[in-house]
């Protein structure tokens, strides 16, 4: 299952895909932080937090919560990373190589499902740490600790991790 991992992560870091992916995420964080206007896929949306965050001046942190508001329209494009995981496998016909190598079928699978946590994970940090550079770049206040803010990003990444990745890897687990 060692070997299975090094694979998936040498073909990610080979995969034009997998840039295009991370530009996107990127430009997506910027613009969001840059115009202060958050949005995303949901029911219902908490009109306090979204008429505080439209008021008051933006600071890291706030730039953090309206992140944290946009990351839904994410999941979408977070299933390309499904596609490019499991995809290549197929679309090569590469996957009987893989099962007859000695590994077995639930640990190809585990295997994937790991490869597409870390890189979904990786993408998400990368998503808040554009936002916290775009806010400074920008000249915008801390809000907050350096250690609440990133204290903050990382559980809020988590968060966002725990809701994205089973969405985006919903078909490996059925």
């Amino acid at each position: 299952m060692i070997n299975q991992l090094r694979a998936d992560f040498y073909r990610q870091t080979h995969t034009l895909g997998h840039y295009l992916l991370l530009i996107l995420v990127i430009l997506f964080s910027i613009v969001v932080v840059y115009s202060k206007q958050v949005g995303g896929v949901m029911v219902s949306a908490p009109v306090d937090v979204l008429e505080r965050l439209s008021t008051v001046p933006w600071t890291l942190l706030s730039g953090i919560r309206g992140l944290t508001i946009s990351s839904s329209v994410l999941m979408y494009a977070f299933i390309s990373i499904f596609v490019m995981v499991i995809g290549y496998e197929f679309s090569q016909q590469t996957y009987k190589n893989t099962l007859v190598s000695g590994i077995s079928r639930s640990g190809f699978i585990i295997a994937k499902f790991v490869t597409m946590l870390l890189d979904i994970f990786m993408q998400i940090v990368i998503f808040f740490l554009a936002g916290i550079l775009t806010g400074m770049a920008l000249g915008r206040s801390v809000g907050t600790s350096w250690t609440n803010l990133f204290g903050t990003t990382l559980l809020t990444a988590l968060i966002v991790l725990s809701s994205l990745a089973l969405y985006s890897a919903w078909p490996l687990l059925f």
